[in-house]
């Protein structure tokens, strides 16, 4: 039965189709209304005034008809005609079986109407593992993975694409428990009377709450902690277990008192081998298991050694966050005795700013440089001195490595393109690795520490080491003179017998 035309049922509307008569054809499927463009069958029964008779003929009994057949459960109940009285041909058990029968229920109110199942392949192809018998079974909104007694030694690799599986692998010989990714889709598993010794931690924590395991008649020796999110008495049956407890597994006790064991007792029997023999995990405590005659003390010293870890954490948090502050304080201390000339220092100040700010820009190139250079310094100004057609990240770096100081002219938009952020990071890396180098930060807009993102220039800011433009006096030039130091004159310097030179090997380069 097919559809080529396409066509949709309106639930507006009604449709008389008189009586079709299709007895003694070839139909064995029964019919697939999704094929047919019916998404929703409920439809059938309220839009189609039809009847139709397809007697005598091979029909599968499978997972096919159970939706058709619960949604008509009531009308056969209720108005029987003789041409519902459709017969099984498949599978062999089912032979000459009525179909409505399925769907009749007794005096307790069920059905057989879960007998209707389609079998899936082996292999990758279905996804049904090997030996194994896999079916779908709507009645049940599930589907089942039969492995019993196939003689598995571990769990299967893998499973049917399908939500809700029962797995059930009683009577095997697994050893353990580990993760699979299709655990999330298990409703229900049955490892019991396995060889089971371990259930790792990450295949417990893929099984959802939700899961009933049943597991009895296992080697289980330790389970992980995570088994605490279940319900013993309703989701996890173990039967009786003898396990080796120790400190860490004092959970179970808790575990037992806050699940209320007591009333599901016969599903799962917990016992830990203990100093003091077997105790019942209903009863277990912590002198049990932990070997510990003073309590109190060991819970003074977990208290301190709680606090002490809580201060361990606190301070190197503090440390970490406040670690370029405690750079610049620590760096005060040990720059005070660099005073080594090194030759391969061409200029006394390189200076940094952003050049698309255009009052930053004049006031540098119009006030800031023309002034230093009349006090003795030899300055680069990137964009007056960097030599057209070189690499401009090659030049930025060979130019920070030849200059003794750097000044910042920091403004709101400083770090605005990522230029200026390689800049201003290989400055900074300079300035970290050469104790004789130094980094003067004009606060051109008054920036706050609460609008700066970077790191490094907040810790500058947060122990004052900038200069205020705004408190601008006739000391201004003379706080920037005294951060920079003297400008550097070798020739003078070479005439002193007693300066000390460093060699070039000394030099510390920037990391590129």
């Amino acid at each position: 039965m097919v559809n080529d035309a396409n066509f949709t049922l309106n639930g507006d509307n009604t449709y008389k189709c008189g009586f079709i008569d299709l007895n003694n054809n070839n139909f064995e499927s029964f019919i697939d209304f999704n094929d047919l463009g019916i998404d929703n069958i409920t439809l059938l029964g309220t839009v189609l005034e039809c009847g139709f008779s397809m007697q005598a003929m091979k029909w599968d009994c499978d997972c096919q008809m159970e939706p058709f057949l619960e949604l008509a459960q009531d009308v056969i109940s209720r108005i029987w005609r003789d041409y519902f009285n459709l017969t099984c041909w498949n599978p062999p058990e089912y032979r000459n079986m009525s179909v409505p029968g399925f769907a009749t229920k007794d005096e307790f109110q069920n059905d057989n109407l879960h007998l209707l199942i389609c079998n899936m392949s082996e292999g990758e192809e279905g996804k049904c593992p090997r030996y194994c018998h896999c079916y779908a079974q709507p009645k049940l909104s599930r589907t089942v993975v039969n492995c019993t007694g196939v003689g598995l030694t571990k769990l299967p690799l893998y499973m049917p694409d399908k939500e809700n599986l029962t797995i059930l692998m009683a009577n095997n010989k697994i050893e353990i428990f580990e993760s699979r990714n299709y655990l999330n889709r298990t409703r229900v598993i049955d490892i019991s009377d396995n060889l089971i010794r371990i259930f790792t931690e990450d295949a417990v924590s893929m099984l959802k709450t939700d899961t009933v395991l049943t597991m009895n008649n296992n080697s289980l020796k330790q389970i992980p902690r995570e088994f605490q999110k279940f319900d013993p008495c309703s989701k996890v049956r173990m039967g009786q277990v003898i396990l080796d407890c120790d400190c860490k597994d004092i959970w179970i006790g808790d575990w037992a008192e806050n699940r209320n064991v007591k009333q599901c007792n016969n599903l799962t029997d917990i016992l830990c081998n203990t100093r003091n023999g077997q105790v019942s995990w209903i009863h277990l405590t912590w002198n049990d298991i932990c070997g510990f005659e003073n309590y109190d003390l060991f819970r003074i010293l977990s208290i301190l050694f709680s606090i002490a870890l809580l201060v361990a954490v606190i301070t190197s948090s503090v440390f970490y966050t406040f670690r370029f502050e405690l750079s610049l304080i620590f760096r005060k201390v040990r720059s005070r005795d660099q005073r080594r000339v090194k030759p391969w220092l061409q200029y006394d100040v390189l200076f940094s700013f952003n050049e698309e700010n255009k009052e930053v820009r004049q006031w540098v190139i119009e006030t800031l440089e023309p002034q230093l250079q009349l006090a003795g310094y030899k300055t680069f100004l990137p964009l007056r001195d960097t030599i057209p057609g070189t690499l401009k990240e090659d030049e930025m770096i060979y130019n920070i490595n030849r200059s003794k100081n750097y000044i910042v002219i920091l403004c709101d938009d400083y770090l605005g393109d990522q230029w200026k952020e390689k800049e201003w990071k290989y400055v900074w890396h300079s300035f970290h690795k050469n104790l004789d180098r130094n980094i003067v930060l004009v606060n051109f807009d008054q920036v706050e520490t609460s609008d700066i993102g970077n790191s490094r220039l907040k810790a500058f800011l947060r122990l004052t080491l900038d200069i205020d433009f705004a408190n601008r006096n006739n000391t201004f030039l003379e706080d920037i003179q005294d951060k920079l130091g003297p400008p550097m004159r070798y020739g003078r310097v070479l005439r002193n017998a007693k300066t000390k030179y460093v060699t070039k090997t000394e030099h510390v380069e920037l990391n590129i």
